[in-house]
């Protein structure tokens, strides 16, 4: 009966020991998808977002820094919209709608 509970004891260790080695893989995994996404960002528009990201501990989930980057390319597609509206004459903002 010993026997039995120390060879279950040596199965759960085991397993449990697994189990701490695919996370720990999955998390390197997990990095390194996110490191190679980072870096594959135009530095001259993400750079502030990138060191914001690195800077973090830990890294939010890859979905989470994609969606954080789609802000961000959101906010500075509007940032230059209205930039392009300021720049324009006050006469050709007003010609083409005639009251």
């Amino acid at each position: 009966m010993n026997s039995q509970i120390s060879s279950k004891f040596r199965h759960v260790h085991v397993v449990a020991a697994s189990v701490k080695f695919n996370n720990k893989i999955m998390g390197t995994y997990e990095e390194d998808r996110t490191h190679q996404f980072l870096m594959g960002l135009n530095d001259d528009l993400y750079s502030t977002l990138q060191s914001q990201i690195l800077t973090l501990d830990p890294w939010p989930p890859l979905d989470k820094i994609f969606n954080m980057t789609q802000q961000e390319e959101n906010h500075k597609k509007i940032m230059m919209a209205r930039d392009t509206e300021a720049k324009q004459p006050w006469f050709s903002q007003h010609e083409s709608n005639p009251e």
